[in-house]
């Protein structure tokens, strides 16, 4: 996908800790995550995402984030 193409892969390895972060904040908690993306041009540009919990299911699993980079 996307995200894995063209996320920095330091950055990538770093996501699942992000998505476990969030799944244990509480509601209406946001978290930062910085991190970069590939340009077309081949440079790499930084992103600073703030990020929480949108949905969660029945037993309290994470199922949506809403986030703004």
């Amino acid at each position: 996908d996307l995200m894995r193409r063209k996320m920095h892969p330091d950055d990538l390895a770093r996501v699942p800790q992000h998505i476990a972060n969030l799944a244990a904040t509480r509601e209406g908690e946001v978290l930062q995550f910085d991190y970069r993306m590939q340009h077309e041009s081949g440079e790499w540009l930084w992103f600073n995402s703030h990020d929480r919990p949108f949905r969660r299911g029945p037993d309290g699993e994470l199922l949506e984030v809403l986030g703004v980079a």
